[in-house]
């Protein structure tokens, strides 16, 4: 019996980390997200709406904001390097930046995509198909990004 016990808890253990398409994903804790791969068809143009922007939600202006200024390399950059986190996660784990910038992406096969990335790596992309993805790109070296 325990044995069986000690079987089912490892698959148990196992099962929460794959995802259906194979991808292992690491867990959350309260200081570590959970990541998996994002998968997104080839990228046919950037365009970049706000740069250097300071979110509303912020007290002040941030004059440093007026410095992360991205290029639709960056963009494309962070967009094939970057991963995808839980919304739990990116709301209230990962560091939040009031400096950003966002603007559109068109992939091949028609998808569109609205994106907006933040200086601390954090990130969104609402997709035409319908999807809502949260990313984070702790790989992101570019100077653009702090360095955390």
């Amino acid at each position: 019996m325990l044995r069986t016990a000690y079987l089912g808890l490892t698959l148990l253990t196992v099962a929460c980390c794959v995802w259906a398409d194979g991808a292992v994903s690491t867990m959350g804790t309260d200081t570590e997200v959970s990541l998996s791969p994002l998968i997104l068809p080839s990228i046919r143009a950037i365009n970049i709406k706000e740069n250097g922007a300071t979110s509303p939600a912020a007290e002040n202006v941030d004059p440093q904001c007026k410095r992360f200024r991205l290029t639709q390399s960056n963009v494309i950059d962070y967009l094939r390097t970057a991963q995808v986190t839980t919304e739990h996660d990116y709301l209230h784990t990962l560091d939040w930046s009031p400096c950003f910038a966002s603007g559109t992406v068109y992939f091949q096969g028609g998808v569109t995509g609205v994106w907006g990335i933040q200086q601390h790596r954090a990130g969104s992309l609402k997709l035409s198909d319908g999807r809502d993805l949260y990313l984070y790109c702790p790989k992101c070296k570019s100077r653009q990004f702090s360095n955390l």
